[in-house]
């Protein structure tokens, strides 16, 4: 069952995986203001975020999904660390097809390495105001 909001209107999904505060709170305020329809759930440790989307899958809550993630998340163990390691991880998982996944790093070469893991496009850190419209597009609206 999807999430729907107060009008009754099904809720697009977003996921943002940041271990840095700043940034997590910058990406919400801009998908906010821009993305109405969307909900927001903002992690910063990849197995949090993984572990919420397992539980989606398995409530029938997880589509439509974008998943935005940094390429290094220091707060994170193992694997975990990596976000092209992680990509691939999403990817293999059951519903790793109905995923949407925005590489969001600052180094170009993370990027390069996520979207050889199966991301769907990469957006560099500096550009983080382009967001909304890369998520925008995501969802088939320009």
């Amino acid at each position: 069952m999807p999430i729907i909001n107060a009008a009754g209107l099904s809720l697009q999904q977003v996921i943002v995986i940041d271990d840095e505060e700043c940034i997590l709170r910058l990406a919400k305020k801009l998908l906010n203001r821009d993305c109405t329809d969307c909900d927001i759930t903002l992690f910063n440790t990849a197995e949090a975020a993984v572990n919420e989307l397992q539980e989606r899958s398995r409530n029938e809550t997880l589509v439509p999904t974008i998943v935005i993630i940094d390429g290094n998340l220091s707060l994170d163990s193992g694997f975990y660390r990596l976000g092209h390691e992680v990509v691939r991880h999403l990817r293999s998982m059951e519903f790793g097809d109905k995923l949407h996944i925005i590489a969001h790093s600052g180094e170009t070469e993370s990027n390069k390495k996520m979207l050889q893991a199966g991301a769907n496009v990469s957006v560099i850190k500096n550009e983080i105001l382009t967001l909304p419209e890369v998520v925008s597009a995501a969802f088939g609206r320009n």
